[in-house]
């Protein structure tokens, strides 16, 4: 299976047209090259609602159906399964943080809302956990995955998947090396941006080895800023195997593309080697 993994420039305030342009420039790619799957980031669409006012966060709350639909008709269109990186979106007065995951003929063949959420800023103060049991999805007849940024750091969550076949582990990701959210934390140490490269690095390794599985972390890259927030991407997004560790990488805070063919075999050996879900 040929997988894309996007790593998206987000931008604040841009019209959705716009931002749909881009979307299917990346999905053209990733068919010219005959893909199977696209994974993008989380909040790539409008970037954290912290920057937006609540009429404005409104107005993006009021277009979960043409961003569905959207997808949808990308999917089908280009043949190609799609993991929506996350939507905001509003339940019965509670948001959740949403990765849909649609398959080659448009179809909406899993949903997860995010469980782990981040303890401050926006998620933190209006972002409902999400509740839903974690399963797996078959794209071309793989086990796939999806866990969201933060949950990352929770290896139960991971344990969940595993222990139903899984071999592919997709992490679309929000992820800042430097913040105005981190800085708020007033830490009794300073801290080189370097550690929440390192923190990615490790932990994506390490979830890959522990599980016996293939991780794709699929972060956003970009600057962001207004009066009262600013984030500084970490980019990184990078594909990691069992024996191997991490096999490719975009190591800058700048847009790209990884595009890769799994291989199921290293996944096969991991299991015989390793044993770890007897």
């Amino acid at each position: 299976m040929k997988i894309a993994l996007i790593q998206f420039e987000v931008k604040i305030n841009q019209k959705l047209e716009n931002v749909f342009k881009k979307v299917n420039n990346f999905l053209k790619k990733a068919k010219k090259e005959n893909c199977h799957l696209a994974c993008f980031p989380e909040d790539f669409l409008f970037g954290p609602l912290d920057y937006y006012q609540k009429e404005e966060i409104e107005k993006i709350l009021k277009q979960e159906k043409k961003m569905i639909n959207f997808f949808s008709k990308k999917a089908k269109q280009y043949q190609i399964s799609i993991i929506a990186g996350t939507i905001i979106r509003k339940i019965k007065n509670k948001l959740y943080n949403s990765c849909f995951i649609f398959d080659s003929q448009g179809k909406i063949i899993y949903l997860h809302n995010k469980q782990k959420l981040v303890p401050f800023g926006f998620e933190n103060r209006y972002i409902a956990p999400g509740k839903n049991q974690i399963k797996t999805f078959v794209v071309n007849n793989i086990k796939c995955g999806v866990l969201i940024c933060r949950e990352l750091f929770y290896p139960e969550l991971f344990q969940k998947l595993r222990r139903q076949g899984i071999e592919i582990i997709f992490i679309p990701a929000f992820w800042s090396k430097r913040s105005s959210d981190y800085l708020n934390h007033k830490l009794i140490n300073q801290y080189h941006f370097l550690s929440e490269m390192r923190v990615v690095d490790v932990l994506c390794q390490a979830r890959s080895f522990e599980n016996e599985i293939c991780l794709c972390f699929v972060n956003a890259c970009g600057n962001l800023k207004d009066k009262n927030y600013f984030d500084v991407l970490l980019g990184r997004t990078q594909v990691c195997y069992p024996f191997y560790g991490c096999v490719k990488k975009i190591n800058q805070n700048k847009e790209g593309i990884i595009i890769f063919d799994y291989q199921k075999s290293i996944i096969e050996d991991a299991k015989k080697a390793y044993q770890l879900f007897k």
